[in-house]
């Protein structure tokens, strides 16, 4: 409260001079600027918060975009229910607000004559101040801009998309007329791929045909940006990367910002683009809805990400030393958490040949229902989300959770194109639940799913086993990360989820080949075969 009446008699000119006067008059610490980035101010307040700071946002011009300061932290479980509660508390103070503060409706905002006062939250509750100027016209003038901005770049990334992927299928896709110089580039630096012997030279050569000079992002990767915000990174090999076998750079990204509103209808005009050149991908999966396509020489990713901004990727690298990497990480860092919450195939018999020494691994168990909870949130988000643009190659995707040993089920559900639903056994009473599809339901999945485990008064979440199958055959969940112990069969499951359950082996890991990189060429040193991995999922 103080803050906040502070803030609403401040004499705000919103110049970038106002945030020390403003730290003053709460008895806060002087500004400090952000060594790596100028456009942020950061002063340390009083507040009782993990991370008690205040942060400015600075434009071009030297005025501020707006300030947030951090109050307190939201419990993990239904946060946006603690927040409408923490509105609702300051309604008898500061009256009705003019709107909400995000979107989706929740949080609020007052629009005063000096300053708008917004009250929003993810993990934390945060005031925001913000100039009024840019809370009217010219904010949603420029809003209007950047979503402009957004489609063009979203445009240009699918027409550079099909020049790049195009290119990576080398002889493949045989002799094509009118090739452009980035084709060819890409062509020549794809043929190098399988060794990983990307050179600064290579990266030269790319860049020149991709029409923009790049900067270095400080770890000695680079990026380039067209006009429209189309972005080309090269990764830099890090030192303990190498032994993998790359060379100075390991991996290409092709990045636009979109809308989020459209986000999906340009992820699958992309998708499109890459099943037209590339085929059926071999794998797919979540989080950031990917579609992975794995040859010889060259691994191909496509994804799109939906966190503060909607982004289309496509990410090049090369398949033994990712693959190495990939293997190699869980065995040489005990902390090591695979990026994958699920993958599936469309058809196992089509892309195991492709997957064959990758490594399958649903993560490692939860050791206390609040871990548990964290991680049915973040996969159950992901399945919300990406099921229904990956649908083609996964069908629906029905779940379960039930006790050890015991009949029946404590929650139940399907991620399918029109939406979630989950059915939660609590006390003995059914449950059923319909949410639209999103990430935002997603969590409410997970949340709905843990008053039923909670319900249950289990001792541990080792008291739990869970089910994930794709429904429609020949598509198959590959692995999942539930965080629980998988069922040992599918006897306490609905006969309708369950359509069919192929059982492969041979996309697994069977060997193990060690390679030590000398004058550019790639020598074995070692090489391990392993025992059978467990059934496939």
């Amino acid at each position: 409260m103080r803050i906040a009446l502070v803030a609403k008699t401040f004499d705000w000119t919103w110049s970038v001079g106002d945030i020390a006067r403003f730290a003053a008059a709460l008895g806060w610490s002087a500004p400090i600027p952000d060594d790596d980035d100028p456009s942020v101010i950061y002063v340390a307040t009083d507040l009782e918060h993990e991370d008690p700071v205040a942060m400015f946002g600075i434009d071009e011009d030297g005025e501020i975009i707006l300030g947030a300061i951090f109050l307190a932290n939201l419990p993990l479980r239904r946060p946006a229910a603690a927040l409408a509660d923490t509105v609702s508390a300051l309604l008898p103070h500061w009256g009705p607000s003019t709107a909400p503060a995000h979107g989706d409706g929740t949080g609020a905002a007052w629009v005063l004559p000096r300053v708008v006062l917004k009250v929003s939250g993810g993990e934390t509750v945060e005031l925001v101040l913000q100039n009024p100027a840019r809370w009217q016209a010219p904010e949603r003038e420029r809003l209007r801009e950047i979503t402009v901005e957004h489609e063009r770049a979203g445009e240009e990334f699918l027409e550079q998309l099909s020049t790049v992927i195009g290119s990576n299928l080398g002889e493949r896709l045989g002799a094509e007329n009118g090739r452009s110089k980035l084709r060819g580039t890409l062509s020549a630096f794809s043929r190098r791929a399988g060794r990983g012997t990307w050179s600064r030279r290579d990266i030269d050569d790319l860049y020149e045909a991709f029409r923009a000079r790049p900067e270095d992002m400080r770890d000695g990767s680079l990026m380039a940006t067209h006009d429209s915000g189309l972005g080309l990174i090269a990764a830099k090999t890090y030192d303990y990367q190498e032994r993998y076998g790359y060379g100075e750079y390991c991996e290409l990204r092709l990045v636009a910002f979109v809308p989020p509103e459209t986000s999906d209808s340009f992820y699958r005009r992309a998708l499109e683009i890459c099943v037209e050149r590339l085929g059926d991908p071999h794998l797919v999966g979540g989080p950031n809805a990917f579609a992975l396509w794995r040859f010889e020489h060259d691994t191909i990713k496509l994804t799109r990400t939906l966190d503060s901004d909607a982004r289309l990727h496509v990410s090049l690298k090369p398949t033994e030393p990712s693959t190495w990497e990939q293997n190699k990480n869980p065995q040489w860092d005990p902390e090591f958490e695979p990026e994958d919450l699920w993958r599936g195939v469309a058809d196992i018999q089509e892309s195991g040949p492709a997957l064959a020494g990758m490594l399958f691994s649903p993560g490692d168990d939860a050791e206390d229902w609040s871990e548990l909870y964290k991680t049915l949130r973040a996969v159950f988000a992901s399945l919300a989300a990406d099921v229904p643009v990956l649908h083609r190659y996964t069908s629906d995707i029905a779940w379960s959770i039930a006790e050890a040993g015991e009949a029946g089920f404590l929650a139940r559900g399907r991620f399918a194109p029109d939406g979630c639903t989950v059915e939660t056994t609590i006390h003995g009473q059914p449950r059923l639940h319909r949410l639209p599809p999103g990430s935002a339901n997603g969590i409410e999945v997970a949340e709905l799913t843990m008053d039923a485990v909670e319900a249950a008064n289990l001792t541990s979440p080792e008291e739990l086993r869970y089910t994930v199958r794709a429904t429609q055959p020949p598509h198959q969940i590959m692995d999942a990360h539930f965080g629980l112990e998988e069922a040992d069969d599918d006897a306490d499951l609905s006969p309708s989820q369950w359509r069919g359950r192929p059982q492969v082996e041979h996309a697994y890991v069977k060997s193990e080949t060690t390679f030590e990189l000398v004058d550019g060429e790639l020598h074995e040193i070692s090489h391990t075969d392993f025992d059978p991995p467990r059934r496939a999922r």
